[in-house]
């Protein structure tokens, strides 16, 4: 008789030991579940990085062809202004001359 109780408990303690092996094992599926979605979003964020990345090489690209553009229609303006600074003061000269005589 003890030793059939003694199986029994021995039966029992080990259907615990595989009822808390199932439990360690849904846990263990959840816990890499979970993992999974967190390298999915991981993979995500890394995919938009290299987007966003590109897309500001680029950008700075653009940036400095504008800048160059700019500096260029800058000193475009400034020699034309220089050279309409020179002829205005040659116009002016001129009336000057023309009208109040040079002194030669």
């Amino acid at each position: 008789m003890n030793d059939i109780q003694s199986r029994n408990k021995a039966i029992i303690q080990v259907e615990s030991n595989v009822r808390e092996l199932h439990d360690l094992f849904i846990d263990m599926a959840i816990i890499v579940e979970s993992q999974g979605e967190m390298l999915n979003n991981i993979e995500t964020n890394i995919s938009s990085a290299v987007e966003y990345t590109e897309r500001a090489h680029e950008n700075v690209k653009n940036a400095k062809s504008a800048r160059d553009l700019n500096i260029k229609i800058k000193i475009a303006i400034g020699v034309s202004a220089a050279i309409l600074l020179i002829l205005l003061c040659l116009i002016v000269k001129f009336f000057f001359c023309f009208y109040f005589g040079c002194a030669k």
